[in-house]
């Protein structure tokens, strides 16, 4: 994983190794094409100014390549393309010699108006005879091979006996300006400021007025002392992607690149096993590095331990990190690029899907049913000395607030930590507003709304809408009211 990009992989399903994919700048709107099936390959479509721009990972594992073989992923040559990758494949259009792969490459980009860039220096090194050869390809559409740059960065092979490529296109993208706003820093809250500030200004409330405006008030009130008392900070510049990552890695991999360098300059036998040598420590100190990772967290578990942190756990040892951001969306032969017509697709797919029209006809009969069955307790007026109506009690307020979780707030912003923080006199306020409303029966306004975030179902489609679901993110005041029992 990289930070700040998305990555769309074809693994391969069987053995070690192998495998393509693709990282994608966020802020970049991209949908995916296909991945291959017998071929390894990776089809991305990103937008920019002037239309659409393929871009195509592709890995040949020195198979011999025919134009049969290859059909299910020329279809996707047509266009503006970058097709990009190790082919496996020689000739003298790029290199100094030719093979069967070289002449089948040559003639698809003959067929599909193609052009190589590479500007015939060695792509792989091998590391035994220091000999290069030009087996990494880059090869686009000819009406964008006058605005590529093509390098190669031979400083570092990053633990490969490739080279780093890099091409640089004279597009402009479709970005977005993503913001990422600033957290609440807990951990260097003055809560004596806050529990002071929050009270003083809720003490002033007129208790009498619209539940609406009451919940309003008091609701600005704890985060303007919070404004004044909470530190915030944005996102750090460095953080660990794999949570088993250790110096003692970074050092390995140091030393290794260091004396790839030296090999690469002296080629000799004894440089060669040197080289060798580190990369085998490398390979060894990340296996211990995940191993004690793996034991530290396996020592924790206990009968009690909940099933969410042991997964947490094995998605932190794979690298799988939950994505917020969203690819183009397609909805028939229609793309859904920019992010206020995405929502709106998004919010009628959830309506549609969790709409009471999908009740099967056995459901709406036991629904009848049930309505029927209990109507006279419906309709009912309930003594006022049963326990159901009687008012919400300070203990009770303090036994919901030891089960809330730090979960994320609604669109009030107002995090359980802050509610949990406020003084006995303030906590008093908050029960009076949950008094009222239950006295009322009137919710206010802004508890019955709240901030759906789509989160993408794992192995499916992410261009299509119905293939995510909705988690919504309520006000922590209304769901400590549901916890009072």
């Amino acid at each position: 994983m990289i930070k700040g990009y998305d990555n769309v992989r074809r693994d391969r399903p069987e053995g070690s190794g192998g495998g393509c994919g693709i990282f994608i700048k966020k802020g970049i709107q991209y949908q995916i094409l296909g991945k291959g099936k017998e071929l390894e390959y990776v089809v991305i479509e990103i937008w920019e100014k002037e239309g659409k721009l393929k871009i195509i990972n592709f890995y040949n594992l020195c198979k011999t390549l025919s134009i049969e073989i290859m059909e299910e992923l020329t279809e996707y040559l047509e266009g503006k393309v970058i097709w990009c990758g190790d082919f496996n494949a020689n000739s003298t259009v790029w290199g100094k010699c030719n093979d069967k792969n070289g002449q089948i490459i040559e003639e698809i980009m003959e067929m599909k108006n193609l052009v190589c860039i590479n500007d015939g220096k060695g792509t792989r090194i091998n590391i035994r005879t220091g000999m290069e050869s030009v087996i990494d390809l880059t090869i686009v559409s000819n009406v964008l091979a006058g605005i590529c740059d093509w390098f190669i960065d031979k400083e570092s092979t990053i633990g490969s006996d490739h080279y780093p490529i890099i091409v640089r296109v004279g597009l402009n993208l479709n970005n977005r300006n993503i913001k990422i706003g600033k957290k609440y820093n807990f951990n260097k809250a003055d809560w004596t400021k806050f529990r002071y500030l929050s009270q003083i200004n809720l003490e002033k409330v007129d208790m009498s007025m619209d539940i609406n405006d009451l919940n309003l008030i008091i609701g600005k009130i704890i985060m303007v002392a919070a404004d004044n008392s909470i530190k915030k900070s944005g996102s750090k510049n460095y953080k660990k992607m794999v949570s088993w990552w250790t110096n003692e890695c970074k050092e390995a991999i140091k030393l290794r690149n260091k004396a790839f360098k030296t090999l690469k300059h002296n080629p000799i036998y004894k440089n060669l096993i040197d080289y060798k040598r580190k990369q085998a420590i490398v390979r060894r100190t990340i296996k211990n590095a995940k191993r004690e990772y793996w034991k530290k967290n396996c020592n924790t578990i206990g009968k009690e331990t909940k099933i969410e942190k042991i997964w947490k756990v094995i998605k932190i040892m794979n690298g799988i990190k939950r994505e917020f951001d969203y690819p183009v969306l397609k909805i028939d032969d229609t793309n859904i690029i920019r992010d206020e017509h995405k929502v709106e697709i998004l919010a009628r797919t959830f309506s549609k899907i969790h709409s009471s029209n999908n009740i099967s006809e056995n459901g709406r009969k036991g629904r009848e049913n049930t309505k029927i069955k209990y109507n006279d307790f419906i309709q009912s007026v309930e003594e006022t000395n049963n326990l159901l109506n009687v008012e919400f009690t300070k203990t009770e307020l303090n036994n919901a607030l030891k089960k809330t979780k730090n979960t994320a707030p609604g669109k009030d912003q107002i995090w359980y930590r802050m509610i949990g923080q406020l003084s006995e006199k303030s906590k008093d306020i908050i029960l009076q507003l949950y008094n009222k409303i239950w006295e009322e029966g009137k919710l206010p306004l802004n508890w019955k709304e709240s901030i759906i975030i789509p989160i993408a179902k794992p192995g499916k489609d992410h261009s299509n809408p119905e293939n995510y679901r909705p988690i919504a993110l309520t006000s922590n005041l209304c769901k400590i009211m549901e916890k009072n029992d």
